[in-house]
């Protein structure tokens, strides 16, 4: 089977990231081509290029980690955050789920580090003494996230990175060491998706680097999470209600541990989840 690669994030490698290794274990034989020769075109959301390309003439996947949802005019099929299939059109492959090392590679280069599955409950990141209170990563400032910045730091220092701050930094595995200092770590989505499903590497970094994630998702995030685990936004009628209850956490160290010391998931992902969405991909394309 020839493959092909296009409009993905930058420092994408075509034969070195999730995909190539799931069509690979799927179909055994492939070989990444150039668009031109693939029989499947996968596409990001990051481009033009997929649109040279006719669905009637091959495959088309579009992929997506963004807040975006399939243009089944432009693509064949789709792997998205998307809860509905489609009428078997989509498989639903969160970006969460990439944030594990499914294929024992350490790294695809983009994203630099995946953690191992046995790291889930367990890691020298969670272990690390949580001396600092409350830590912002991030690059887009949308206005919730300044405004939880905002009414925290009147309480207590949020130290903050990202290039809003002249301080950016490249690399997940830099991410978690910085996260697994703090007490508490803001991780809001960029967007809540109209139905639901869209959660990112943002909570998957920030609860399994130790911290108690400040997250805001919609409420669909159960079916994902648990979320006893984490305290979400969208549960609290107002910023100050969440900060509140962000600094009576602070000051109450039970209280803390109880939520902290939570299970990110209900049932932690393993190899039988890569395996059922194995099965989904060979049924939807069907070759």
């Amino acid at each position: 089977m020839k493959i092909a690669f296009t409009d993905f994030w930058g420092m994408f490698i075509p034969n070195h990231n999730f995909f190539y290794y799931m069509l690979e274990d799927i179909y055994r034989d492939i070989q990444v081509t150039s668009p031109e020769d693939c029989d499947i075109l996968l596409y990001g959301p990051y481009g033009k290029d997929h649109q040279k390309f006719d669905p009637q003439n091959k495959i088309k996947i579009f992929v997506t980690g963004e807040n975006l949802r399939p243009n089944f005019e432009e693509c064949t099929y789709s792997f998205s955050f998307d809860f509905d299939d489609y009428q078997g059109r989509n498989v639903r492959i969160p970006l969460w789920f990439m944030q594990f090392d499914w294929y024992k590679k350490d790294s695809f280069k983009n994203p630099e580090f995946v953690i191992g599955l046995d790291k889930i409950d367990d890691n020298d990141y969670i272990q690390n003494p949580k001396t600092k209170f409350c830590v912002l990563v991030n690059n887009n400032l949308f206005d919730d996230r300044v405004q939880c910045v905002h009414t925290l730091s009147d309480y207590k220092q949020v130290e903050c990175f990202g290039k809003p701050f002249g301080n950016w930094f490249y690399g997940e595995s830099k991410k978690y060491e910085l996260f697994s200092n703090f007490k508490f770590s803001i991780c809001f989505e960029n967007s809540v998706a109209p139905d639901g499903g869209y959660y990112t590497e943002k909570l998957i970094h920030a609860k399994l680097a130790g911290t108690l994630p400040l997250y805001y998702a919609d409420e669909k995030v159960e079916l994902d999470f648990n979320t006893k685990s984490f305290l979400n936004l969208n549960d609290y009628s107002s910023m100050n209600q969440f900060a509140d209850h962000v600094i009576q956490l602070d000051k109450n160290q039970e209280e803390y541990e109880a939520i902290v010391n939570e299970p990110l998931f209900n049932k932690n992902p393993d190899m039988s989840d890569l395996e059922e969405i194995k099965s989904r991909v060979k049924r939807m394309i069907n070759l």
